[in-house]
C-alpha cells in the first residue's frame, strides 16, 4: 500500500557499478533495494524504457492464472546476480511481464510496447477508483 509516498523521499539512481557493487544515486534517502536489478535491466536491455515492480500477490504472484509467468526463482533482491536472472527472464517474454517467485511482478515497456496485462489491470483499477468516487 503506497498511497502515502512522499516525493521528498524520492531518490534518483544514476548508475550501478557491478565491479564495486556500488549504487550511485542523488537524494536524501537510500533507493529501493530493487534498484540494483532495475539498473541491470536498463543496462543490458537498452530497449526497456520503464519498469514497474509491484507486490500485487493476489492479482498476480499467487494467482494460478499467472503461474506460467513465474520465471525468476527465489533469489536475494538487491543483488547483481538477481538482476541477471531478471534480464534472462525478460529476454524470453514477449509482453515484458514476468513474476519473481515470492517477490512480485515486473512489467516493462519499450518505445513501442507496454504489457497488455498491465494495461488491463490499470483499467480495472481506474474503474474501481471511478466507481468509488462516483
Amino acid at each position: 500500500y503506497k498511497d502515502n509516498l512522499d516525493v521528498e523521499r524520492e531518490s534518483e539512481v544514476l548508475k550501478y557499478d557491478e565491479v564495486s557493487n556500488e549504487l550511485f544515486y542523488r537524494g536524501n534517502y537510500l533507493p529501493s533495494s530493487d534498484s540494483v536489478e532495475a539498473a541491470m535491466v536498463f543496462k543490458l536491455l537498452p530497449e526497456v524504457k520503464s519498469i514497474i515492480h509491484t507486490h500485487a500477490s493476489i492479482q498476480f504472484t499467487r494467482n494460478p492464472n499467472f503461474k506460467h509467468k513465474v520465471t525468476v526463482p527465489i533469489a536475494p533482491y538487491g543483488e547483481y546476480k538477481t538482476g541477471l536472472l531478471l534480464v534472462d527472464a525478460l529476454k524470453s517474454e514477449d509482453d515484458g511481464f514476468i513474476i519473481m517467485e515470492d517477490h512480485g511482478e515486473v512489467f516493462t515497456s519499450n518505445a513501442k510496447n507496454v504489457s497488455e496485462t498491465l494495461l488491463e489491470h490499470l483499467e480495472i483499477i481506474k474503474q474501481k477508483v471511478k466507481n468509488e468516487f462516483a
